[in-house]
């Protein structure tokens, strides 16, 4: 049976839920991530928003399954750099706009007026960097000679951002001792359904 990940109704099924189970005061899950295309393109990138945006909105407590295609069959580094980026873009919109004294800066604007110039005033260089940067979308504008500014693909931005995330990012090795309970935990899930599965030693590995 195909289980359609990436589909609108899926992410509106855990709003729903999420209603339901926080009237009980319970945690519940969302998803970001997990779509039904093959290829990071265009279906991917309209699955993954509307599920952030989804779970965001309806307010999950645990939000899972970033990088998953295919009905959940595969798992794709760049699917991963995509998500984080819509992630961020959500975040914005779940910050909202700052309504404190600093922010509104009301004092500052009845000072300078309508005619000022905010650029000379302290409060604008103290705050002008506040928002939020992509890595992999392209927002230079093309001059009127295109053949001297080669456009360049979001997917092609993302290709390398992901190569590069995977040649510096050093490792993380998990402490001994949590590695031997999590094996222990994997080893009574195997043996419950009757698999047997062999631990890679340090050379194989």
């Amino acid at each position: 049976m195909t289980f359609p990940h990436g589909a609108p109704e899926l992410p509106f099924l855990c709003a729903c839920f999420t209603e339901m189970v926080h009237r009980y005061g319970l945690p519940v899950f969302g998803t970001a991530g997990a779509i039904d295309a093959k290829v990071v393109g265009a279906e991917a990138g309209a699955q993954v928003m509307y599920q952030c945006l989804m779970s965001a909105f309806s307010g999950a407590d645990f939000v899972h399954d970033v990088g998953l295609m295919d009905h959940a069959q595969m798992i794709s580094p760049e699917l991963i750099v995509l998500t984080d980026e819509i992630i961020g873009m959500v975040s914005v919109s779940m910050e909202g706009i700052g309504t404190n004294d600093e922010a509104l800066a009301l004092d500052l604007i009845h000072k300078v007026g309508p005619g000022g110039n905010y650029l000379e005033e302290d409060h604008t260089f103290e705050h002008f960097r506040e928002f939020w940067v992509p890595t992999i979308m392209d927002r230079t504008q093309l001059s009127t000679d295109t053949s001297s500014q080669p456009v360049i693909h979001c997917e092609e931005l993302l290709n390398q951002r992901t190569k590069q995330i995977m040649k510096s990012a050093p490792g993380h090795p998990l402490p001994e001792d949590i590695e031997r309970e999590i094996r222990k935990l994997e080893t009574s899930w195997f043996s419950e359904f009757g698999v047997k599965y062999e631990y890679p030693t340090a050379e194989r590995r």
